[in-house]
């Protein structure tokens, strides 16, 4: 935790940014610890607050951005709904 404290303090805007981003993309990263981080250094002068707010913004979706870009382009194999995968078509379809 510390080391992400040194790194926001360090990189202000983008390390704002980066940790909501690696946050969004599934890093076990708390996400508030960034935004907070980033309202303190507004508070205190290090961060303007307009531009701190859109980098917040940005930093989380563009990871969910990412990740539903991801999910929308999966091979069909792995986005097709479970019961398709394990049942044949007649046992779907309700017929015996």
């Amino acid at each position: 935790m510390q080391l992400l404290q040194s790194f926001v303090e360090q990189f202000t805007y983008l390390g704002v940014y980066l940790v909501l981003l690696a946050g969004s993309l599934g890093l076990p990263i708390p996400e508030e610890m960034a935004i907070i981080a980033a309202g303190v250094m507004s508070h205190e002068g290090l961060m303007a607050p307009w531009p701190g707010l859109l980098v917040c913004l940005l930093g989380v979706l563009s990871g969910d951005v990412c990740l539903y870009w991801t999910g929308r382009n999966a091979p069909l194999g792995c986005s097709s709904p479970p019961p398709a995968r394990v049942a044949s078509r007649a046992r779907t379809a309700g017929t015996p």
